[in-house]
């Protein structure tokens, strides 16, 4: 929830009983409108920034639905598996993938890298139309 609060998605509101509630702002609205789950999609660059996106996690154990769901979705993304956890993708999408993790309640399990040299990614280039 830290994250939506940075981001001002949400607030925190006390009232004169002291009682905090948490709302969304209009801004955290207009987020949930433009990011609806199954309709969430990485817009394409024309050009290629030469940044490779790394998404990492270690979800536990009683979190498995939540990371095949998420597995799932990277797949349909467009991720590839880079290694057991760890899914590449060429193009910006931070936004998304904390939308995904925080929606599957696991973000504070996920990290998202941003990698401008892979010593062997002529293959990646390759998958992606690099």
């Amino acid at each position: 929830m830290t994250n939506l609060y940075r981001n001002k998605l949400i607030e925190y509101v006390s009232d004169k009983n002291g009682v905090t509630t948490v709302r969304i702002t209009t801004k955290g609205h207009a987020r949930l409108k433009s990011f609806a789950i199954d309709l969430i999609q990485i817009p394409k660059p024309q050009k290629w920034d030469s940044v490779w996106r790394l998404v990492m996690f270690d979800i536990p154990i009683r979190y498995s639905k939540s990371r095949e769901a998420l597995r799932y979705k990277l797949k349909q993304l467009g991720f590839i598996q880079f290694q057991k956890s760890v899914w590449i993708y060429p193009y910006l999408c931070t936004d998304e993938i904390l939308f995904i993790s925080d929606y599957y309640k696991v973000g504070k399990y996920v990290e998202i890298l941003e990698v401008s040299s892979i010593i062997h990614d002529q293959k990646l280039k390759r998958h992606f139309n690099l």
